[in-house]
């Protein structure tokens, strides 16, 4: 349930539901642009990237550094994306794999951290 009264100001909980809920609304509308489409998938991961800080500026203590992370990944990868020649793809592809490197030791835990905290306090609870 969320909380109507709450402040959209600062970190909490419910803030950090709605902006989450806006960004898998933000993913919906990305998936369905075709990769063959370079401006839309500029502009689909930089609309990803803008709302992943979103997030994170809703993020309570106990979620913000994973959110951190998976917002950087983010960021970076959209920032591969936008310098590079959509007509040569190993230079996008090896612009993207830099950007990932960046984040594969951290990556894995915090998804793991995200998910779980988002299920536990995002997800509709029974009845």
């Amino acid at each position: 349930m969320w909380c109507s009264a709450c402040s959209a100001d600062g970190p909490s909980v419910e803030r950090f539901c709605r902006e989450v809920a806006q960004l898998l609304e933000t993913d919906l509308v990305n998936f369905e642009a075709s990769s063959a489409d370079d401006p839309a998938v500029r502009s689909g991961l930089a609309r990803t990237a803008d709302q992943f800080d979103d997030v994170v500026e809703a993020s309570p203590e106990a979620v913000r550094p994973s959110a951190e992370v998976l917002a950087g990944l983010t960021r970076a990868l959209s920032d591969a994306v936008n310098d590079t020649d959509p007509r040569d793809p190993f230079e996008r592809a090896a612009a993207i794999l830099a950007a990932q490197q960046q984040f594969e030791d951290d990556l894995p835990q915090a998804l793991e951290r995200y998910n779980a905290y988002v299920a536990q306090n995002c997800a509709p609870r029974p009845g």
